[in-house]
């Protein structure tokens, strides 16, 4: 059995969800309100070809943001190229990995600064744009490792999360740290899934820094085979160790499944996290729910959901009263763009007709830069190839 994140990138209907983007800069308390989106145009990897897409992204300022995701056939086998793009404040632009880097699409990007960029995916190196260098991750010792989110607080203080396997392949959560010179493996809990009905399966898919001593991860426990309900999980960092806190369950007609998929805070007790509550087992089909739950500093809390078919990717909090999620509803064939944002009463769903056509498309991924300017990226559909997606709110 495959983690959540790892069976939606092999649907090939989502790609990588766990990129966290809210960037590690202090956001201002009073940033500008966004008010329009619109989307913008992006470059896409050989596009009479190739499909691409974009999973996640992070904004350091109003000229300087970063976008990644994949690029390749859509053919079971073929070569995936990883696509990294970079916004100057008047343009998208491709900046090509270096060649060590292999075929791989990547997943997340995340840092403190614009000259201090991590990005990963599926390997088990991660991308660093200090001079463009690729950085060895730490070895878990596992059969399987995988890295899936990535957060930076500082030159030497970033985190990355994910999951192990071992033969069997029961799993459990993967933190790592760096400190400026090399990424270590941290101890964490693997959380045991109620009610356990096999092995269980651990799996981090999003991590957020809000500082040194202060950094969250949340993901998913289940069962291995049989299958059997997940719950959510929501993983602290309080400077000396790892504990997990406990997160509600939404429960559904046919059980509990529950997946949170992106996680995002602006102080020790306001914290956001995203994903779905299902009653099915996997993720992107019918029965999928938004769900919304939140930290007030001493408790997690579900703080909304919405109708079937749904599901949230990625959070981004810029206040007490301003924070923003996106993802997508339908079924396979049918996806259209969700956006969320709160105004600090209720959630609001906001339509992104205005922005232009999207045409089937999903959001994977946004950031607030310190300005307060918002970036949401995906895919869509265009003459019959999937292509990157880049919306902008100002």
């Amino acid at each position: 059995m495959l983690s959540l994140v790892a069976a939606l990138v092999a649907s090939g209907v989502l790609v990588g969800v766990r990129a966290l983007g809210r960037p590690s800069p202090v956001v201002p308390a009073a940033p500008a309100a966004c008010t329009t989106w619109a989307i913008v145009p992006s470059p896409n990897l050989e596009p009479a070809r190739f499909d691409s897409d974009l999973r996640a992204v992070v904004a350091f300022s109003e000229t300087d943001a970063w976008a990644v995701g994949e690029s390749g056939l859509d053919q079971e086998g073929s070569p995936v190229y990883p696509l990294a793009e970079h916004w100057d404040g008047t343009s998208w632009s491709i900046e090509s990995p270096p060649e060590t880097f292999g075929r791989q699409g990547l997943n997340a990007v995340g840092g403190s600064s614009g000259n201090d960029v991590w990005a990963v995916g599926l390997g088990h190196e991660a991308l660093h744009w200090d001079g463009r260098s690729v950085v060895p991750l730490a070895n878990p010792g596992a059969t399987d490792w995988h890295v899936w989110a990535i957060s930076g607080d500082a030159p030497d203080d970033a985190w990355a999360v994910g999951d192990t396997a071992n033969g069997n392949y029961s799993g459990a959560p993967l933190v790592e740290h760096w400190d400026g010179s090399k990424w270590s493996v941290v101890s964490t809990p693997n959380p045991t899934p109620q009610a356990r009905t096999s092995e269980n399966y651990s799996s981090l898919s999003a991590v957020d820094s809000i500082g040194p001593n202060d950094v969250w991860a949340t993901g998913e426990t289940g069962n291995t085979a049989p299958v059997g309900q997940s719950n959510t999980v929501a993983l602290h960092w309080d400077g000396f160790s790892w504990t997990r806190a406990p997160t509600p369950d939404v429960q559904a007609q046919n059980g509990t499944f529950g997946h949170l998929l992106g996680v995002s805070g602006t102080e020790s007790g306001d914290v956001w996290a995203v994903g779905i509550a299902g009653d099915a087992p996997g993720t992107m089909g019918g029965g999928d729910r938004a769900l919304i739950e939140h930290w007030n500093g001493d408790a997690w809390s579900v703080s909304d959901t919405m109708p079937a078919d749904s599901r949230l990717l990625s959070v981004t909090a810029l206040g007490p009263d301003d924070a923003w999620a996106v993802g997508s509803t339908g079924v396979a064939g049918s996806y259209a763009p969700l956006l969320l944002r709160w105004n600090g009463t209720r959630w609001d769903q906001w339509s992104t007709n205005g922005a232009g056509p999207q045409p089937l498309a999903s959001l994977f991924g946004i950031s607030a830069a310190p300005s307060g300017e918002l970036w949401a990226v995906g895919s869509q559909d265009l003459d019959g190839h999937s292509a990157t997606l880049t919306m902008r709110c100002a």
